[in-house]
């Protein structure tokens, strides 16, 4: 449980207007700021946010609420995730109890590990002829390589895996995070292999997994990382990070595949 007094620092420390103008086009009218509804359309702002009582309201379909509620209802978050973002958006450690906190603990580590395999990959990538040849004949221009990532995996079995040892990850860090198999016969070996290596990011912009694609004729084509403590594939979406970010109007198209998406974004869609 976290306590009110945490909360209410949490509060104290999210100016709402600060908080929503992040998320919705805001200008001051008289005390208070008007902008376009982020919950149902609309065309003339009727979404109004008053930092004198840090609240917000809509005159057309009658949302309202407090910082907590509106990062709730925007980012579809449960009150203890809206606390936790908002927390950490301003530096507040929020002390869970026991188990929630070896949770935590197990999440960072998984978290650091995930982004040392994603700069890993990318440095990969910059080594690779082959896989940026690829990239270009797919018109992937180098800053969207960086923007969403995009990395490599050389075709080893064990490359992978040795550098992450060496930064000192263990194997079982590895198969929680889904990033290397165990076989039959207890030999460890890299998941990706020869592959062009997608992150896949929550909505925060953390990598959670990887997506990986073949460069030729290989099967399968794409292989993704497994369910994990982290990745969950039944409430995670790719881009969704991306998409969120400045999108005023709420309008999202879901298309099928990592390029179909990454195209998109590069083409200012």
């Amino acid at each position: 449980m976290i306590s009110e007094d945490v909360i209410q620092k949490v509060k104290e420390e999210n100016d709402i207007v600060d908080v929503i103008s992040e998320s919705v086009k805001l200008k001051k009218s008289g005390r208070n700021y008007m902008g376009l509804c982020p919950f149902h359309h609309e065309k003339t702002p009727s979404f109004s946010v008053s930092r004198d009582k840090q609240i917000y309201k809509c005159f057309g379909c009658g949302e309202a609420g407090n910082v907590f509620t509106f990062i709730m209802k925007y980012k579809n978050l449960s009150f203890p995730e809206a606390v936790k973002l908002l927390a950490d958006r301003v530096n507040i450690d929020i002390d869970f109890d026991k188990g929630s906190s070896h949770r935590k603990n197990t999440f960072q580590k998984l978290y650091k590990l995930n982004t040392s395999a994603a700069r890993y990959f990318f440095n990969c990538l910059k080594k690779s002829e082959s896989a940026r040849n690829y990239l270009s004949n797919r018109g992937i221009t180098e800053n969207t390589i960086r923007r969403f990532g995009l990395g490599y995996s050389v075709d080893s079995w064990n490359h992978m895996l040795n550098f992450l040892k060496n930064e000192g990850f263990t194997e079982l860090d590895m198969v929680s995070a889904g990033l290397i198999i165990k076989s039959q016969k207890g030999n460890y070996y890299d998941r990706f292999r020869n592959r062009i290596i997608f992150p896949v990011f929550n909505s925060r912009g953390k990598v959670i997994g990887f997506g990986g694609r073949v460069l030729d004729n290989s099967k399968p084509k794409y292989l993704n990382s497994p369910e994990t403590s982290l990745f969950k594939k039944g409430t995670n979406l790719y881009g969704l990070n991306f998409a969120l970010k400045g999108n005023f109007s709420r309008v999202l198209i879901i298309v099928e595949g990592y390029m179909d998406c990454i195209s998109l974004h590069q083409c200012g869609i």
